[in-house]
């Protein structure tokens, strides 16, 4: 009985803090017209205390999580950029909220950020990043969040705004890999605790409206970089588990095959010329690098 008096004090304890009210985002984020519909079921069997989601691609289950007790998961909002890229807000009663996103049309999920207990909001920046609003406010204490995830390891758990006094609107200006789907050089979205209401303005800097040049190059290299047919990875780590291409708008181009892992040659001469994004996972991390194709 403890267990189950424990949980439901949680529950009370999260609708007391929850005072708050998220009032949106100035303008929608901007997907893709998608020949797939995925929606998302929450369930909760009381008896047992567990509960999960689980995640359906037209109509049939490709993803399923669930928990027991203190760790009953349940999914707060789902959306697709295009038929493979996805994010999604995940509450998990004991740490709060996360954010996740998929680029394997939703079969598996890397966590890329998190949060605070409420869900405000989610802003899907483009196919590699997005925004994640988080609060929790009580008769003495207001704390708002903006995080930002994505899937370079230079994105991820930073929160672009923590405010813990609500009492003015803020500014600030955040750094993008890539610029804003929908074109926009900036986003602004509101909260009020009942009182007053406050407004966070974000406005997006995009270094040479291109790739980053700041990716992380320090425990492994590309060579040759420019490259014409084929590419190879020089580094001191164990070898990789898992390569990739993805566009500089984050759509995935090609995955090498373990063949071409072993050989350490990664062939290339289909792709048009170009620069792209290199996603090399490890056993523990991942590396991400700029390619130039000639």
């Amino acid at each position: 009985m403890k267990k189950y008096a424990f949980w439901i004090l949680c529950l009370m304890t999260q609708s007391v803090l929850g005072q708050g009210t998220f009032l949106g985002f100035d303008h929608p984020d901007c997907p893709d017209s998608l020949s797939i519909t995925y929606t998302y079921e929450n369930w909760f069997n009381a008896p047992a205390s567990t509960g999960g989601f689980r995640i359906l691609q037209n109509g049939v289950e490709v993803y399923a999580a669930s928990g027991q007790d203190f760790n009953a998961l349940s999914c707060k909002a789902l959306r697709f950029v295009n038929d493979g890229v996805g994010f999604m807000v995940v509450f998990k009663p004991i740490s709060g909220n996360a954010l996740y996103r998929t680029d394997n049309y939703g079969q598996t999920w890397e966590q890329i950020a998190s949060g605070a207990f409420e869900f405000g909001g989610m802003y899907i920046i483009n196919d590699w990043t997005a925004y994640l609003v988080t609060y929790y406010m009580s008769p003495t204490q207001h704390s708002v969040y903006l995080s930002r995830g994505g899937i370079l390891p230079m994105d991820q758990y930073i929160h672009v705004i923590t405010d813990t006094n609500f009492n003015a609107d803020i500014f600030k200006t955040d750094t993008l890999l890539n610029s804003d789907r929908c074109g926009s050089d900036s986003l602004r979205f509101s909260l009020t605790n009942g009182v007053d209401t406050i407004q966070y303005h974000i406005n997006f800097y995009v270094p040479n409206a291109m790739l980053n040049e700041a990716i992380d190059e320090n425990a492994a290299s590309l060579y040759p970089n420019p490259a014409l047919d084929f590419f190879s990875i020089r580094t001191d780590l164990p070898a990789p588990k898992q390569v990739a291409i993805y566009s500089t708008t984050g759509k995935i181009v090609t995955e090498f095959s373990a063949a071409d892992i072993t050989s350490n040659s990664y062939p290339i001469s289909d792709l048009a010329k170009g620069t792209y994004v290199v996603i090399v996972s490890f056993e523990t991390q991942k590396r991400s690098f700029k390619l130039n194709k000639y």
